[in-house]
């Protein structure tokens, strides 16, 4: 069986902050399930288009091949120019375009293209789980927004959406800093003990599944 991860540079086990695979919380869950065999497509800077577009290829170029898909959900404001890379949207708008970005409008496009994936996944009998690496969305009404909402609030393979987004995890409640703080603040990469206790909680939900 086959664990297929993709993600930024959070579950991207070679960069600079030095995080061993065998701390990172997708490596376990993916020993937790059983799988042995294991493809990490993370690369840092990667965004929400690209991660999608990749476990699609991965389900049409395997399918039947009994897979676990791990999707770690980065920042919204990514844009996949070209493929592995990405840029985020300020490195491609003006200051006065970026000002003028709608919040909403873009949550709800990553919340319709992941209930797309969703909905491919189960078409394919494929085993899933999404995990928001991200800062929690709010799940306040708009009406923009209410029916993704409902969606994913009864989609149990969607670990942290709303609450326990890995930022505010760890700013919250186990107050573990990132290994490099000092650069990216609460949204840095987590050492080992960031790790661990991320997929004590991840797990929690998992025993609901």
């Amino acid at each position: 069986m086959m664990l297929y991860n993709v993600g930024d540079s959070h579950t991207y086990p070679d960069g600079k902050w030095n995080t061993e695979p065998y701390d990172q919380y997708w490596l376990r869950i993916a020993k937790d399930y059983g799988y042995t065999t294991i493809v990490n497509d993370s690369q840092p800077g990667r965004s929400n288009d690209a991660m999608i577009k990749l476990v699609i290829k991965h389900v049409l170029e395997n399918i039947d091949l009994p897979t676990l898909y791990i999707v770690n959900i980065t920042t919204i404001f990514r844009i996949d120019l070209h493929t592995p890379g990405s840029s985020t949207l300020k490195d491609i708008l003006t200051p006065a375009a970026v000002a003028d970005l709608d919040f909403e409008t873009i949550e709800c496009s990553l919340y319709a293209h992941l209930i797309g994936l969703i909905e491919f996944l189960k078409s394919y009998n494929k085993q899933f789980l999404i995990v928001n690496n991200g800062k929690n969305f709010s799940s306040e009404c708009l009406p923009m927004r209410d029916a993704y909402v409902e969606y994913f609030k009864q989609e149990p393979r969607i670990l942290n959406w709303f609450n326990n987004g890995k930022v505010n995890f760890h700013q919250d409640v186990t107050k573990i800093k990132p290994v490099d703080y000092n650069l990216y603040s609460w949204d840095g990469h987590d050492g080992p003990s960031g790790h661990n206790a991320y997929y004590k909680m991840l797990v929690t939900r998992l025993r609901n599944l």
